[in-house]
């Protein structure tokens, strides 16, 4: 891969609409859009981004995923292996036949939207000769075939409609090397047994004072002490491990699609108003350091850092040209993640995740989970996935040289870590009598990035 175009814009604010319509239909102003938004909704259909274009002068889907019909006939026992596998009870091969006719009315409607434009080209020379005779005559014809175009629009609209609800359940392929039955385990480094009373990291936290709770809620907090000194640590460390790694840190850069640009009146390729970034193969790793929100958390009762409803990630995301270095990066991030784990000295292990616990656009994942001794579990705080061209397809995440698309880009992502969770583990697998924790000798290297 030589090269990856990518447009940044420089204002966060762009207008956009969410609306429940039917992805696909062109509304050629704000007021048909209104007037559509209207209409009574019907359960199942599918939620689709709209923008206005340059001046808000048209409306735009933003969002249609790249779908090739006979890519799918040609994968469809793999497709079908994958439905399986993941425990999902849909029968493609019958729906092929569908599929074979939403390309068909495509087609047929497409051919009908160019013969419209051609009037259309016609009628303004027409006009422009002030030929009034031949201009009213082919006015007539043309209104004629203004019904023809509508009925075939409403044609294809209600096929498609039918189709895309086919597309939105197909998974992403699943990787050979995902477990078809359960998950598969790989112990790193094996719990102890430690012969005193163990505390969990709250009842030490409580004691020593690590944290301090908002009056209006028992689960928002801040950190105190050593605590907010191992945060900054934790986080310095995997920060200097990935950069070493070659990876480029990223900090809430907004990446937009032209048309967004060009939504809010901006020129996508005007060095003033934005800055086009051409990203070398080797660059195409990206680290960043965010805020993950975890809604199910929300009203929980009770505080550990196991159970946050927000907490300090570092997001890892990878774009490859094909397969084959999706699959190199995969190992290199989870090999990478095992040499950070190994050098906290707690009991941690790596699960192969089965087809039944992936997420639709996941095509492989392997977990990181460390031991809580409190609880007497492991507890996930770091994963690397595989998604192939799966979630491209569907955002236009392409490279090439310049403006030149030649495919479509592989993705790889993880989290690197969850700090909250992390620090927990330390401190319950480090904790001293009587619910005392000090930072130990064994990591002496947070020790010299907090003094830094």
């Amino acid at each position: 891969m030589e090269s990856i175009s990518l447009v940044i814009c420089r204002f966060h604010s762009y207008r956009k609409l969410l609306t429940n319509l039917s992805p696909l239909k062109f509304y050629r102003n704000k007021h048909q859009l209104a007037a559509a938004t209207d209409e009574v909704r019907h359960p199942g259909k599918l939620s689709t981004l709209f923008v206005p274009g340059r001046y808000g002068a048209n409306m735009y889907q933003i969002v249609k995923p790249v779908i090739n019909i006979n890519e799918i006939v040609q994968n469809i026992n793999t497709i079908q292996h994958s439905f399986r596998s993941r425990g999902i009870d849909v029968d493609i091969e019958n729906s092929i036949d569908l599929l074979r006719q939403f390309e068909t009315e495509r087609d047929s409607y497409l051919k009908f939207v160019e013969k419209d434009h051609e009037y259309l080209t016609e009628l303004k020379n027409l006009k422009s000769l002030n030929d009034e005779s031949k201009y009213n005559n082919l006015r007539r014809e043309h209104d004629t075939f203004l019904i023809e175009l509508k009925a075939a629009k409403e044609k294809f609209q209600h096929i498609e409609e039918m189709f895309l609800s086919i597309i939105a359940k197909l998974p992403n392929i699943i990787h050979p090397c995902t477990p078809l039955q359960s998950d598969t385990i790989e112990e790193y480094v094996t719990p102890k047994e430690i012969n005193l009373t163990l505390w969990s990291h709250v009842e030490i936290g409580k004691k020593m004072s690590f944290f301090k709770h908002s009056k209006n809620s028992s689960v928002s907090y801040y950190l105190t002490g050593i605590l907010s000194d191992l945060e900054l640590a934790i986080q310095t460390y995997f920060y200097n491990k990935f950069i070493e790694n070659g990876r480029t840190p990223m900090a809430c850069v907004d990446f937009c699609k032209s048309f967004l640009l060009e939504a809010v009146g901006l020129d996508p390729f005007s060095p003033d108003q934005c800055i086009s970034l051409k990203l070398k193969a080797e660059q195409g790793q990206k680290l960043h350091l965010g805020r993950c929100y975890n809604a199910k958390h929300r009203h929980q009762k009770s505080f550990d850092l196991f159970s946050v409803v927000q907490s300090s990630n570092f997001h890892c995301l990878t774009l490859c040209e094909d397969s084959k270095n999706e699959d190199e990066e995969f190992e290199s991030l989870f090999n990478l993640l095992i040499s950070c784990y190994s050098d906290f000295k707690i009991p941690f292990r790596a699960v192969n995740c089965g087809a039944k616990n992936l997420n639709t656009t996941e095509s492989r994942r392997k977990l990181l989970e460390v031991w809580s001794p409190a609880e007497q579990m492991y507890k996930p705080v770091a994963y690397v996935s595989q998604r192939g061209d799966f979630v491209s397809k569907r955002l236009h995440v392409t490279y090439g040289v310049e403006h030149v698309i030649e495919g479509y880009c592989h993705m790889v992502e993880g989290v690197a870590v969850n700090i909250p969770v992390l620090m927990g583990c330390i401190i319950e697998n480090f904790q001293k009598s009587n619910g005392i924790f000090e930072l130990p000798d064994e990591l002496s290297f947070l020790h010299n990035l907090i003094n830094e």
